[in-house]
């Protein structure tokens, strides 16, 4: 379809704020302050900031302010890349519509927000939806609370007049869905002015990626930039060894994103890539053969936020094993990549991975395999 066939719609009439200020006890404080500073010529939004500004009275408590900033970016930005968003000089936010993922969206929101007074923080949902899944989207600080905002689904799940932030998402995952505000969003490729959505369209798209399940199961979630370590559970049945997950003879250079590309995290059941906090991942062994000795060897890669990756030294991490493995020892790879060895005492342990990169990296394990002896 060609770009002509696209249509799109931005104005701030389609802004209908449906919250009214609160004032629970809060809940921002205690954050760990967020150092991610966009780079200023990648994402320089002045030039969006005058299409927004005469949308925001001065006067609007910040909740109506909140919902007034995302509807305006869920409407006026596509998937669609009108403009390559890598070239670095900030010339896809110098129209409407954007470009921009749910990463791209969520930096805009986040500057745009701080514009308009307000207090926004982009956050990373982890294993959302299935394993491997990520997803982005954004916090804003209001009457002392956290409220969770989707720009790119596009939506809010309101209760009691209330914008929700995730945590309670999570834990009420019905009552979330319940009241649940689709936005209005802008088109997207494959959309035309003969399929111009109306707002039930918009509430199936956000059902299609939030359910009780893909909420419920998120496996973590953190403030992006915060340095809260992303817990992460990776299980291995050592009953089913030996496990080959990924293509373990490819040299460094070959390995290179192909944890996605070979969807070793949906095999593993866990997100192990592209995760730019703190993961901290645990590996989990079940029915071992107490007094085996098994080796599990994999890539251990740092994922900065340039998109480049290294292997780590093996001073770079901390292998922490739980009491029930008596001897465990690590070593590096004839291709770079790490190896443990480990005998199990009960048929199951543990070994926690450690480390302490700093923000805009994220750990990724890469072409894992599992053997006896």
């Amino acid at each position: 379809m060609s770009r002509a066939a696209i249509v799109i719609v931005v104005g701030i009439a389609a802004c209908h704020p449906v919250v009214t200020p609160a004032d629970p006890t809060s809940k921002c404080d205690p954050v760990a302050t967020p150092n991610y500073t966009p780079d200023p010529e990648k994402w320089d939004v002045s030039w969006l900031w005058t299409q927004l500004e005469p949308a925001l009275d001065p006067e609007m408590p910040d909740a109506v302010k909140a919902e007034t900033i995302a509807r305006w970016v869920a409407l006026s930005s596509v998937n669609d890349r009108e403009v390559a968003a890598d070239q670095g000089d900030g010339q896809h936010l110098r129209a409407i519509p954007f470009y921009g993922l749910c990463g791209e969206r969520s930096v805009v929101t986040k500057q745009l927000a701080e514009r308009a007074g307000l207090r926004a923080e982009m956050v990373s949902l982890y294993n959302f939806i299935e394993p491997g899944s990520g997803h982005t989207a954004v916090q804003f600080c209001y009457d002392d609370a956290w409220h969770y905002f989707d720009v790119t689904y596009a939506g809010i799940f309101v209760s009691e007049g209330r914008v929700l932030d995730f945590e309670e998402m999570r834990a009420e995952p019905r009552r979330a869905l319940a009241g649940l505000v689709p936005f209005q969003t802008g088109f997207d490729l494959y959309q035309t002015e003969a399929e111009q959505p109306d707002e039930e369209a918009y509430r199936d798209r956000m059902l299609s990626y939030y359910s009780t399940r893909s909420i419920a199961e998120t496996k973590s979630f953190s403030i992006y930039g915060s340095g809260e370590p992303v817990p992460l559970d990776v299980r291995f049945d050592l009953d089913t060894a030996p496990i080959v997950v990924g293509a373990p003879g490819a040299t460094p250079t070959e390995v290179h994103w192909s944890g996605a590309d070979q969807g070793i995290s949906e095999r593993m059941g866990v997100m192990l890539g592209h995760v730019v906090d703190n993961f901290q991942p645990t590996l989990i062994f079940e029915n071992a053969e107490p007094g085996e000795t098994y080796t599990l060897s994999f890539y251990v890669r740092s994922m900065t936020s340039d998109g480049m990756t290294f292997t780590l030294e093996p001073s770079g991490i901390a292998l922490l094993s739980d009491p029930v493995i008596v001897t465990s020892s690590t070593e590096v790879t004839e291709r770079g990549g790490h190896a443990i060895h480990f005998t199990p005492q009960r048929p199951r342990s543990s070994i926690a991975i450690e480390h302490d990169l700093p923000f805009g990296e994220g750990l990724v394990l890469d072409q894992i395999v599992l053997t006896r002896g």
